[in-house]
Order: structure tokens, then sequence, then C-alpha cells
């Protein structure tokens, strides 16, 4: 089952895409049993699958298939979950919703955007917008 999204990225976007993963599994805020499941699900299932199978989910690899049950996942929820995490990549949050993300209040946000601390732009409503591949950068 090959995994369309992959198969239709650049190779900048497929190099973007790994980095992002690879600092979401580094991130160390994500200390809650559901958070840390999500880290071990990018980090031993789909960065292998893009990596060493170059977006090829076979049907009878046997480690990606042992991964896979361990978390009760089947190739189509696995599909799911990579085009999830490639649409949150370049998803842009507004102030709160960052905030959440990284444990900073929205006005905080606001204030380190307007100073340039961090990148932001502020859409057609005047609302700050921020990226969430820049906020976990930050994070790390």
């Amino acid at each position: 089952m090959i995994l369309t999204l992959w198969e239709n990225m650049s190779s900048d976007n497929r190099r973007d895409f790994i980095a992002y993963l690879n600092k979401i599994c580094h991130l160390r805020w994500y200390d809650n049993p559901k958070q840390q499941r999500q880290k071990e699900v990018i980090r031993d299932l789909i960065i292998p699958t893009l990596v060493e199978g170059d977006g090829w989910i076979p049907e009878d690899m046997d480690r990606i298939q042992d991964l896979a049950q361990r978390w009760d996942m089947t190739n189509g929820q696995l599909i799911d979950r990579i085009t999830q995490l490639w649409r949150n990549m370049h998803t842009p949050l507004d102030a709160k919703q960052a905030g959440k993300l990284i444990r900073k209040t929205a006005g905080t946000l606001r204030r380190w955007a307007r100073q340039e601390k961090i990148p932001a732009r502020v859409d057609k409503r005047g609302h700050w917008i921020f990226s969430r591949e820049f906020l976990v950068d930050h994070m790390r």
C-alpha cells in the first residue's frame, strides 16, 4: 500500500516532514501517557515507515505489522495518522491555540511576536498566526 501523500511530496518536503517528526519525538513537554504513546508511534512506526519504506506500507512487512498491532493500528489508520501529522505541521495556529501548545499565555506569544522573538504573522482580521513547526522548535 503506497502512501500517496508521501509519493507526491518533493524531496525537500519529505526532509522537512521527517525533521518535524523527529522534533516531536524529542519533546520533553509530552509527559502524559497518551502523549508518550503518540511519540512512540511516531518514533517506532511512522518514521521507519517513511524513511526505510520510502512511503510504502507493505502488507507483509512483519516489523511494521507487529508494531502496528502493538498500538492496534491498521495500515489505513497508519496512513490517516501520517496524513494528520502532515496537516498539523502546516496548519496555522492562533495565539490561544499556540499558547496551549507551548504552555504560555496568548498574550505572551503576541508580545514575543511583536518583539520578533518568534516568527508569526498577522492575518486579515488582525489576529496573530503562528506556525506549529516553529513552535515545536521553540519548545525544544
